[in-house]
């Protein structure tokens, strides 16, 4: 009949069925009386499970963290003394500053770190160790000195620096994050050598037959620290040339 409402046909939505957990397999084999060796063999399985599915989850909230993560930029500097013994400003992103940046984003993420120290022989190392709230952790540890020569620093004072320094690098390396110099003048960032490449090759530049001068100017650089990184293996070469090591 024109107009009338006829009742709906349509059959209902079936709930979706999932597949049961390892603990769930676990109850049903113990209901089913399954004997001791095999519940210990499930339960070992269901072991590996939980854990694999809890890397994932951490890797997917540190995939995460990354992709929302701003670039932090090397805002402090301070005079470094080069193994050749000439002196150079170095830039840095303090570590207040990197935790003021990454902590909201990590506690969204259900991330949280934490370090624990050693000092052995001189030599402190700090342990970065970053835990996910289901449980699974990774860690990056870094290791560096407590002799800093700076007169002006006591001991506790030397100590004090080495630990911080050694959180900075131990929390950046676990996070996967990298710092970057200002761009004060809205250019492009340009990439230099690495710190070990550039006092390399300030050690290399202190020979007599280098111009140490004439060498920089021919790189185009002001010192071995704002030498291009894809110059290196250039610069390193013509080094060697002028001191007869070719």
């Amino acid at each position: 009949m024109d107009g009338e409402l006829l009742p709906d046909k349509r059959p209902e939505t079936l709930p979706v069925a999932s597949d049961p957990s390892p603990m769930q397999l676990i109850q049903r084999a113990i209901d089913a009386g399954t004997d001791v060796a095999a519940l210990v063999t499930l339960s070992e399985l269901a072991k590996e499970w939980e854990d694999r599915r809890n890397r994932q989850e951490f890797s997917r909230a540190l995939a995460q963290f990354q992709i929302r993560c701003p670039t932090i930029l090397k805002t402090k500097g301070g005079p470094a003394v080069t193994r050749g013994g000439s002196e150079r400003m170095y830039h840095y992103a303090p570590l207040d500053e990197i935790t003021r940046k990454v902590n909201p984003i990590l506690h969204d993420l259900g991330l949280a770190y934490s370090w624990d120290t050693t000092d052995l022989d001189g030599l402190k190392t700090v342990t970065c160790t970053l835990r996910h709230v289901n449980g699974h952790s990774e860690s990056a540890s870094f290791t560096c000195p407590c002799d800093s020569k700076s007169p002006a620093m006591s001991g506790q004072q030397k100590h004090g620096g080495a630990d911080t320094y050694a959180r900075r690098y131990s929390l950046t390396a676990i996070l996967g994050i990298t710092t970057a110099d200002e761009d004060t003048d809205g250019a492009e960032m340009l990439e230099y050598v690495t710190d070990e490449q550039a006092a390399e090759l300030a050690d290399l530049a202190e020979h007599p037959n280098v111009d140490t001068a004439a060498f920089l100017k021919w790189i185009g650089a002001d010192d071995c620290y704002t030498i291009r990184a894809g110059q290196y293996e250039t610069a390193k070469s013509a080094l060697k040339r002028k001191r007869g090591e070719a």
